[in-house]
């Protein structure tokens, strides 16, 4: 299920940084994303996707209205619309944000833009004090918009690749944040992106996690960032990972399950990462090397958080014991296997179950 995808270099934004003493906050949040599998080349791509201005490859387009319908359109607002800010003290609607991973390392060969081959949707509720997350498939078909004549269709993962080599406002995350709320038919408030340098440089900074592997992994043709391969393996049972492994776990795909595992395998790094950033005196320690960790990450993570809605949700997730954080995945058991006429395979959202899923882990999210 690994296809091209464009990787042509554009003309990157500057995103506005967070405040020094914020940032390992921030990474925190950051860094539940685990990151996807490698891009390839530009002159691959453009042949396998073409250009967004009408000659994109002939696909049928899915139409997620009924899914959209079947929750609460009225709070799916206008890209134009300014989301509300909130200030800690006052914040009583729960906040949800979209955590995407893209496939940039330091040295890589690859120059960009980027697929986000991991995209994690987190809600936080300041009330109850729950939390909830739900992996998306990056095979997953949907309705990208804005373009050709509205809408194509093509995999989620290539909306933030499409924003930012196309020039959509806001660039990549916008996009892909749009894409995401209109296939998932709930509001996205934020997002975070992060790539594969921040993801490794925080499981090393908090001393690595701790994970029991269910099962044997062997993986001959792990991708590596020079676009070749090497061999990956490790056994079942109990490992500390550092952050050059935790990766390499969160991102195989070589299990009877491919991404279905792998969005599990994911989700468990993030709960290891928080049990490791919850232990007694860790957030202290991080905020005391505030000054280095700023210049760490401040190329390797974007957001649209302000920096005081940073202080306040990490003031909130504090509270959130772990036994309240609900998670999901959007596995086969919601989606259908299809081929497309180019030989593209994809996962065919399946509206009513995604719909009742939705529901049943984000409410209506008013």
């Amino acid at each position: 299920m690994h296809n091209s995808a464009p990787a042509g270099a554009v003309r990157r934004k500057k995103s506005a940084l967070l405040p020094r003493w914020l940032v390992v906050a921030m990474a925190s949040v950051a860094v539940l994303a685990s990151a996807g599998a490698a891009t390839f080349a530009y002159s691959t791509a453009r042949r396998m996707y073409g250009r967004l201005d009408g000659s994109a490859p002939e696909a049928p387009v899915v139409d997620l209205s009924p899914l959209t319908s079947a929750l609460n359109p009225a709070n799916l607002a206008p890209a134009s619309t300014p989301v509300p800010r909130f200030q800690c003290g006052t914040l009583t609607r729960t906040v949800t944000v979209l955590v995407m991973g893209i496939d940039q390392r330091r040295n890589a060969a690859e120059q960009g833009p980027y697929r986000t081959d991991t995209m994690i949707v987190f809600s936080l509720d300041p009330l109850t004090k729950h939390a909830a997350m739900l992996s998306i498939p990056r095979d997953l078909w949907v309705t990208i918009p804005d373009y050709g004549a509205g809408r194509v269709s093509n995999r989620i993962n290539t909306a933030n690749m499409f924003g930012d080599a196309y020039g959509y406002p806001g660039g990549g995350p916008a996009l892909a944040t749009k894409t995401a709320q209109l296939a998932l038919g709930i509001p996205i408030d934020h997002y975070v992106r992060l790539n594969f340098t921040a993801f490794e440089d925080f499981i090393d900074l908090i001393g690595g996690i701790d994970v029991v592997v269910p099962e044997d992994i062997y993986d001959p043709k792990y991708p590596t960032e020079d676009g070749n391969v090497e061999l990956y393996q490790i056994s079942a049972g109990q490992h500390h990972l550092d952050g050059v492994q935790a990766l390499k776990y969160a991102r195989t795909r070589r299990t009877v399950g491919s991404d279905f595992d792998r969005a599990d395998r994911q989700q468990q790094v993030i709960y290891a990462v928080r049990d490791k950033v919850m232990e007694p005196n860790r957030l202290p320690q991080l905020l005391a090397r505030a000054p280095e960790l700023a210049e760490m990450f401040a190329d390797s993570v974007q957001t649209d958080f302000t920096a005081n809605e940073v202080a306040c949700l990490a003031q909130i997730a504090q509270d959130v014991p772990r036994g309240s954080i609900r998670n999901a995945a959007i596995d086969e058991e919601r989606t259908a296997a299809w081929i497309t006429p180019e030989g593209w395979e994809v996962l065919v959202p399946q509206r009513d179950k995604i719909a009742e899923l939705m529901l049943s882990l984000f409410g209506t999210l008013q």
